[in-house]
């Protein structure tokens, strides 16, 4: 790439050198996007947990910093063998950056959504590495993309407890209990619904969020009733995700932030339905 532009650029003018080697850096960019959008991180864990954090830093580096040091040094009277050497060391650099940038970005890419105790978590490359089965098996069972899990919680509320209460003494994530974790399968999600969030007195509390909602229907049809609704906690953004109450598949996603108070009155309305379970 580098060495085409400083072949020609005794011929061309400083702009066009520019042109060419921006628009070759940004396909590179948009390659590793689509790979980011559809395989490490799929909707919505590229807005959400990391993709477009890390994607902004590759494209800093990748298509503004290179076009422009290409831009500082592009001079028609330098020597071809000068400008080609010039543009050798720029090209070494932005190979160097962009490199460690894919690493960071593929060594953080979500790798496993685990439901915990009425809520998803992401579960990142670099952590989910240090983890034994099951998690390697449903990796290879994903292939490729993150794979859902789940913390099949006991049945007795006293031994819910007190495995809580084991978590939070051995400060141990509830998903780090390997003997507890499994697929997450939409049979299972209908089985989950007392977790679920109440969006009708969300909307109720919090009217400015009835557009996102509004989106969601029309999008996907039907009534609020029709699917169950889990809050989701990845790295930096929380969500909310929708699966459908008729075949417990992944619809969408939704952009919603949840107060507090909705989400102790969830885990209430859930302890509550759990005690008369027993």
């Amino acid at each position: 790439m580098i060495h085409s532009i400083a072949l020609e650029a005794t011929t061309m003018g400083k702009p066009k050198a520019f042109l060419i080697h921006l628009l070759l850096s940004a396909a590179i960019v948009g390659a590793l996007l689509l790979v980011l959008v559809t395989r490490w991180y799929p909707m919505p864990y590229f807005v959400a947990d990391g993709g477009w954090q890390g994607i902004r830093l590759v494209a800093a580096i990748d298509v503004v910093l290179g076009p422009l040091l290409t831009l500082v040094i592009y001079n028609r009277a330098k020597p071809r063998r000068k400008l080609l050497f010039d543009y050798s060391v720029i090209a070494a650099l932005q190979a160097c950056a962009f490199t460690f940038g894919v690493w960071t970005v593929f060594s953080a890419r979500t790798t496993v959504v685990v439901f915990t105790d009425g809520t998803f978590y992401t579960i990142g490359a670099d952590e989910a590495r240090f983890m034994h089965d099951p998690y390697p098996a449903l990796l290879r069972e994903a292939s490729g993309r993150p794979a859902y899990a789940m913390v099949n919680m006991p049945a007795d509320p006293e031994a819910r407890q007190a495995l809580r209460r084991e978590s939070m003494t051995e400060r141990r994530p509830l998903f780090s209990f390997l003997n507890l974790v499994g697929p997450f399968t939409p049979e299972k999600v209908l089985q989950l619904a007392e977790y679920g969030i109440d969006l009708h007195d969300l909307l109720a509390d919090h009217p400015q969020q009835t557009k996102e909602v509004d989106r969601f229907l029309a999008d996907h049809g039907g009534t609020l009733d029709d699917y169950l609704f889990f809050p989701v906690k990845p790295r930096y953004r929380p969500l909310v995700l929708a699966f459908s109450r008729a075949s417990g598949d992944l619809v969408d996603w939704l952009d919603l932030t949840l107060p507090t108070t909705v989400v102790v009155k969830r885990r209430s309305a859930a302890a509550v339905d759990t005690a008369s379970d027993s």
